[in-house]
């Protein structure tokens, strides 16, 4: 069956319209979700052919997506003209300092020159992806990357903390692809991609002692969808979790595009969170936020913003691999 929102009779007609082709053709349905537009497309299809046919498929792919993209651009004004906040603990986000962040210059093979309150990046290497991609621009086809980076980070005292980083990405072949955010092709909302971080933190004066961050993500390949699993600081001695936060709450309506963040939790309080996407355009660097708990000893806030910090820049690296 070929879907495309809640239009029951519109189904119909198109599984009428397929139902001829099934006996010298393959027919494979997929669901097309936009949420926020109407009238678009009804239904989509993607027929498998013969071999000797791929070509025309992959014209039939290709058309399909552009035709879909085409129609989100022109709901996008009207689908990120609100400012959205990711929704935090009540406790944190009454005794938080609200530091809005700016990316003052990007470098080649250099992390982007994130800045907020007295957190600044002072120096940093960024390494090339490498790995083995299907193409440019196939989500139907499996891929792999690794890339590397690492930094130095600042705050208000003399103590700096350093990080060494690796992220690897692993995409397709998918179930469901979402082009852009609220278009997506398929049936599966997370099957487009994952990627996972893992970046060791040292802080001034105390060698012995390496934080791991380790952040797990399922996603979709434009990044509007995706979710952390298993995530967490840790020095072995103590946890920090990482939990997936959002602008859409509970018993709010479903929002096209909502602001995305993690939340860091010890002994399940709420002790900082990072708003990474702020609704807008999926490599939008504006509204991104950091919360830091105003009671915490330097020492942990400098830590915790070096943490969000190479989460900040695993989002910009997922956004090219």
């Amino acid at each position: 069956m070929l879907t495309a929102g809640p239009r029951a009779s519109r189904q119909g007609k198109c599984s009428a319209r397929t139902a001829g082709e099934r006996g010298k053709s393959k027919v494979i349905a997929r669901a097309v979700e936009i949420p926020g537009l109407r009238g678009i497309a009804d239904c989509a299809s993607l027929i498998a052919l013969d071999p000797s046919q791929e070509t025309a498929v992959s014209i039939i792919r290709t058309t399909s997506l552009v035709v879909l993209l085409l129609g989100w651009l022109m709901q996008l004004p009207a689908l990120a003209a609100d400012d959205k906040t990711i929704v935090i603990d009540e406790g944190l986000a009454a005794s938080a300092d609200v530091l809005p962040v700016t990316v003052a210059a990007e470098k080649t093979f250099k992390v982007a020159d994130f800045r907020f309150g007295e957190y600044v990046v002072v120096s940093s290497k960024l390494g090339m992806a490498k790995g083995y991609s299907g193409g440019l621009i196939n989500p139907f086809e499996h891929a792999e990357n690794e890339q590397k980076f690492s930094f130095i980070m600042k705050g208000a005292g003399p103590e700096t903390a350093s990080v060494t980083a690796v992220q690897r990405f692993e995409s397709g072949p998918l179930k469901r692809y979402e082009v852009l955010p609220g278009v997506s092709v398929g049936v599966d909302p997370l099957s487009g991609a994952k990627d996972s971080l893992v970046a060791s933190i040292k802080l001034d004066g105390e060698p012995a002692t390496t934080w791991k961050l380790q952040l797990n993500v399922r996603r979709n390949v434009a990044g509007a969808a995706e979710k952390a699993r298993a995530s967490s600081l840790s020095d072995g001695m103590r946890e920090i979790e990482i939990r997936n936060v959002s602008s859409q709450a509970q018993d709010s309506g479903e929002q096209a595009m909502p602001a995305r963040g993690y939340e860091f939790r010890e002994s399940d309080r709420a002790i900082a969170a990072l708003q990474y996407f702020g609704g807008d355009y999926p490599t939008s660097k504006k509204h991104l936020v950091v919360y830091l708990r105003s009671d915490l000893d330097p020492r942990a806030k400098l830590l915790l913003a070096t943490a969000m910090t190479a989460i900040l820049q695993s989002k910009l690296n997922a956004t090219l691999n």
